[in-house]
């Protein structure tokens, strides 16, 4: 018993170090573009896996993905402040039109 309670505690500790959730339907384009190489490779195929799930569009080229890229850096750069997900969406939407 002694084991478990102190097993508990350590549990309780460490889950103090666990950062908080993050919201990716709240990130703007600024949060994106100053996340990092890696941050925003993960949120690209995150958003990229969103939008097949909500569309039933799967999967996406390869070609299609890296025009994607470009894309949301392409309007995020000039658009700080716009929704990342809506941003997401509407460029998306362009992409996979038609297929």
């Amino acid at each position: 018993m002694r084991y478990l309670l102190l097993a508990g505690l350590v549990f309780v500790a460490d889950s103090s170090k666990i950062p908080p959730m993050i919201d990716n339907g709240k990130l703007t384009c600024r949060d994106f573009m100053t996340s990092g190489q890696t941050n925003m490779a993960a949120l690209i195929s995150w958003l990229v896996g969103y939008h097949c799930g909500k569309t039933g569009i799967v999967p996406y080229p390869s070609e299609a993905v890296s025009q994607y890229g470009t894309k949301i850096g392409s309007y995020c750069k000039f658009h700080p402040t716009a929704n990342l997900l809506e941003t997401s969406e509407h460029i998306l939407d362009e992409i996979d039109h038609g297929i």
